[in-house]
């Protein structure tokens, strides 16, 4: 028991360094900031707002990233129109930090302003992956395995000992310890939650930032299906000569232009 938990220990303590370095560390003072960065926060202060859009956007497409920088991007989006663009930006900002509570605040202002494609349900995973994985970083979720895990574990060792001890003095078995189960459950409902984050995480996702069609194939000629809003959120398959073919949370498969999306999940730029 004791090497299993050993064993666990190790594998969760990896996941939680690897996990501690992927997001870029925030500028604490604009001043710590580069020069592109603290412009734009500049400008967004004095009301500049087209300037501090393109000061953030420059800064973005230099190869920088960080929830700060998405966040107070999205929100230099929601000032200029681009509600599209804001709506990806807030989204990429709680993907890399899901602890920025701002940003959710700005996301359901900004998506409750913004033309609802239709009224289907969403699907089961979509719901458990909005309303749970993206609210919780992977290191939480493991955390929390390791809690379960330990004390589950400390009560089974304590318990089995004392039986060991029990029935060498010939003296009643103690009692189950049924705290121990609950807890074992508990870890392996946090360990699943933790899959599903890791596979959450490994989905890339878009938002359409612009009006167009969704379209049967990778080509202005192929036949559209239907009209995608902006603001969107859809599954990212495959990219094929500036298209991206997408899936709907519905299981409608079809393209769309690249830069009618804005990738918001992934550490590694697709397009």
């Amino acid at each position: 028991m004791r090497l299993w938990i050993c064993i666990f220990l190790s594998f969760e303590f990896s996941f939680l360094a690897r996990g501690a370095t992927t997001t870029p560390p925030a500028p604490t003072q604009a001043t710590e900031a580069p020069a592109s960065y603290s412009a734009g926060l500049q400008n967004y202060q004095e009301g500049h707002y087209d300037q501090a859009f393109t000061a953030f956007q420059n800064y973005f497409n230099a190869g920088h990233d960080s929830a700060p920088l998405d966040y107070n991007w999205g929100l230099t989006a929601v000032k200029v129109k681009k509600a599209g663009l804001a709506a990806g930006l807030l989204r990429r900002a709680l993907f890399l930090n899901p602890d920025l509570r701002q940003a959710y605040a700005a996301l359901d202002i900004v998506l409750e302003g913004l033309p609802h494609e239709w009224n289907e349900d969403p699907s089961t995973w979509t719901q458990f992956r909005t309303q749970l994985l993206d609210k919780l970083t992977l290191n939480q979720t493991l955390l929390l395995a390791w809690i379960f895990f330990c004390l589950s574990g400390l009560l089974l060792v304590r318990y089995f000992a004392r039986r060991r001890q029990a029935l060498r003095d010939q003296k009643p078995l103690p009692v189950f310890p049924s705290l121990s189960v609950a807890l074992a459950v508990l870890f392996v409902f946090s360990f699943t939650i933790s899959a599903a984050k890791i596979i959450s995480l490994n989905e890339v996702r878009a938002t359409v930032i612009s009006a167009t069609q969704l379209r049967t194939g990778p080509a202005a000629q192929d036949n559209a299906i239907f009209d995608l809003l902006e603001g969107f959120d859809v599954s990212v398959k495959s990219i094929q000569s500036g298209w991206v073919q997408v899936e709907l949370d519905s299981g409608q498969v079809g393209w769309v232009p690249a830069q009618t999306l804005f990738q918001h999940t992934g550490h590694r730029r697709l397009w």
